[in-house]
């Protein structure tokens, strides 16, 4: 994979992980899962960003182990992480209407959605990390 587009996979998470916590900071009088999913995808987007600086300076990406490359590939960690984080903002927006308003006074995941969804950003997360510190 190319610095392009492993630079594109990285923003396109940045993005969705920014409008994940915005939904999650949104939700009323939601459980302790939803703090638990705040931090982890806080921790997320740090690590992220770290990684988007590295991928700047395009001396470096060339040094990465293929196995930080691997995370962008397509069906790989990047896009499940993706497309968990884009399913749990889907579940967390406001709907039009009446609906609106009852769906912001529930929170509207399980503990196992929520558990599931945990394990996949620490996941990445981890790999994302080793892979920064040269140790993949």
């Amino acid at each position: 994979m190319d610095p392009v587009s492993f630079a594109a996979s990285v923003t396109a998470l940045v993005g969705v992980t920014t409008k994940t916590i915005q939904s999650l900071i949104d939700v009323k009088n939601a459980p302790k899962e939803r703090q638990a999913l705040s931090r982890e995808a806080a921790d997320l987007l740090q690590v992220l960003i770290r990684l988007s600086n590295q991928v700047d300076e395009p001396r470096e990406f060339g040094s990465w182990k293929e196995g930080l490359k691997l995370l962008a590939t397509e069906h790989g960690a990047f896009d499940q992480l993706r497309q968990a984080l884009e399913k749990l903002t889907e579940k967390l927006t406001p709907r039009k209407g009446i609906k609106e308003v009852v769906h912001s006074l529930v929170w509207t995941l399980d503990k196992k959605e929520c558990e599931e969804t945990l394990k996949k950003i620490e996941r990445v997360k981890t790999r994302i990390s080793l892979a920064l510190q040269d140790e993949i």
